[in-house]
């Protein structure tokens, strides 16, 4: 039994010698060449995501430029849009004015026209109302 153990430590011993010589310094290339496949490609990704990103900031400034624009161009005090909206919102108010004119006056007291003669020419000697002009109706 001692010989077949001792027979088994040889061939294990022999395994682990070839293993050495043969597999390992090809284990060694192969983790060495690994290693520098991956170098190259690590940097090679690098430039390419760097290039990227660069490329990324550029759009985002220049969409940052022209949304700014935009912005100015219709929400700006000088845009064309405002000065409309300006525009339609005085046209709004001298609108409501008159209605509100309006409205007044058809609520106002019977116009001294109406009145009678005699108030009329007291009124005038008081110099409240000018006299009125002759027409053709000879009044």
């Amino acid at each position: 039994m001692l010989a077949g153990v001792s027979v088994t430590l040889q061939d294990a011993s022999k395994a682990v010698n070839r293993i050495d010589t043969d597999v390992t310094p090809e284990l060694k290339t192969t983790l060495e060449a690994a290693r520098r496949a991956l170098g190259t490609a690590d940097g090679m990704l690098k430039n390419e995501v760097n290039t990227t990103l660069e490329e990324l900031r550029r759009a985002l400034t220049t969409a940052d430029g022209v949304l700014k624009n935009t912005d100015a161009a219709l929400l700006g005090k000088d845009a064309p849009g405002q000065q409309e909206l300006r525009d339609a919102l005085q046209e709004v108010t001298r609108a409501a004015r008159s209605l509100r004119t309006t409205d007044r006056l058809s609520r106002a007291p019977p116009r001294i026209t109406d009145l009678g003669q005699d108030r009329r020419q007291a009124m005038m000697r008081h110099g409240v109302v000018a006299p009125r002009s002759s027409g053709p109706s000879g009044r």
